[in-house]
């Protein structure tokens, strides 16, 4: 398997992001409708910076991110160890 770099300048498109996070669109536009991952809009589509997915990874990581309602409770216990 060839190795890959990460390239700060990549980005994604919803469905790039829910096959590597292995979910539905749904789900990622769960999070970017609460904020815990940010896109970019351009034109028709959003696109997620390579930068922003690992944000998105290392912050939630253990969090339980599923539906709306848990999205939410994970945006809150990320934020409160933020500000603590």
């Amino acid at each position: 398997m060839e190795a890959t770099y990460f390239n700060p300048l990549m980005t994604y498109t919803i469905e790039d992001v829910a096959g590597l996070m292995h979910c539905g669109r749904e789900s990622v536009n769960t999070w970017l409708e609460t904020g815990i991952l940010q896109g970019i809009k351009t034109g028709k589509a959003t696109v997620i910076p390579s930068g922003e997915l690992a944000r998105f990874q290392e912050e939630y990581l253990g969090q339980n991110v599923c539906n709306l309602k848990r999205a939410l409770d994970a945006r809150k216990a990320v934020q409160g160890r933020t500000q603590a």
